[in-house]
Order: C-alpha cells, then structure tokens, then sequence
C-alpha cells in the first residue's frame, strides 16, 4: 500500500479573523491527500478564537491550540511540538495557498530527496500585487541554506517551503525576535 506521508500545516494566529476562513480553506482544500493543520491562537482579543475553533470542530484535520499571547514564534513552536507530520510547512493567518501548493513541494522533496523545499511568495492586498520569487536555485547543504537565509539570497521567510520535520528538533525558540513592519 502506498503512503504518502503526512504533512502538517502550522498556522500561528493573532487577530486575523478577517482573513482566516481563506487561510483555513486553502489549507483544507489542498491536493495532498494526507494533512494535519495545526493552528495556535496566540491570544487574540478579535474573533480569531471562535473561527478556529469553529474550524476545528467541523474538521477532525484541524486541531485549534489557544494560549495567553507568547509571540509568533513560541506560537510555532507550540504548534510544532503537537503536530505529528513527517513534513512541516509554515503558514500564517492571513495568508493563504494555491490549491496544489503541498502536494507541488511534496513531489520536489521526494524528486530530489531533499530536506527543505522552496517555492514563492505572492503578496496580493487590495489593488497590490508582488510576486516574490526565489533568488536561488539548486541544491545545498545546511550552513549554506542558513547562510543564504541571512543574507537574504533566499528569502528569508518560514512560508512557502516545506521541511523534513527533523530539522527541527532541539531547536531553540527565541520569544523576543521581532521585525520591522515593511511595504513591501
């Protein structure tokens, strides 16, 4: 019998129920047959809760975490301890998929038998639309991914790639990591 392993979606929110229901349909409607979708409500103080919880009862694929607020990466990481899948790929609440995403990384990861996969970003609000694609192609080992990361030669974002759950084990989680707002 073939398997396909199963692939979890991690999904931090806070106070994006706005956007949410487009989120959780994208990751719902995926291709891949075999998902989890993880998602930690990270303290919102906006309808986020009950649309996750809404989500996850009407779904068995989801599973709704709440926690006092903690920042976006306790909230992965919380994520990340409860997920069960053998690949991880990152979302956040406001964004959302195209329908075949998953399934696409999956096929790149098994093709070249890799443990991280990249794909591009789209960033689209209203009357905007910027495509972001990866400035690098190829195959390459750990320290040159990270370094690439921090360089930004690869974008330096947890969303659109996919990766081998074993990477991140005995990772440390820094609360206080924080990013300034761009346009861009």
């Amino acid at each position: 019998m073939d398997r396909t392993p199963l692939v979890s979606l991690i999904i931090p929110a806070y106070n994006v129920a706005e956007y949410l229901p487009q989120c959780l349909d994208s990751a719902l409607g995926q291709t891949y047959p075999n998902l989890q979708i993880v998602i930690v409500d990270d303290g919102s103080t906006d309808r986020t809760p009950s649309v996750i919880d809404r989500y996850a009862a009407s779904d068995p694929r989801v599973m709704a975490i709440h926690q006092e607020n903690a920042g976006v990466m306790l909230a992965r990481k919380r994520a990340i301890e409860a997920a069960t899948g053998e690949y991880l790929c990152f979302l956040d609440g406001d964004d959302y998929l195209p329908l075949d995403t998953v399934e696409i990384l999956y096929r790149g990861i098994e093709q070249w038998q890799t443990d991280i996969i990249c794909g591009d970003i789209v960033r689209v609000s209203d009357g905007y639309k910027l495509s972001k694609p990866e400035k690098w192609d190829g195959t390459i080992d750990g320290n040159t991914f990270m370094r690439y990361q921090l360089t930004n030669v690869m974008e330096g974002y947890l969303v659109a790639k996919l990766y081998r759950r074993g990477l991140f084990e005995g990772l440390q989680y820094p609360a206080d990591i924080s990013l300034p707002k761009t346009n861009s």
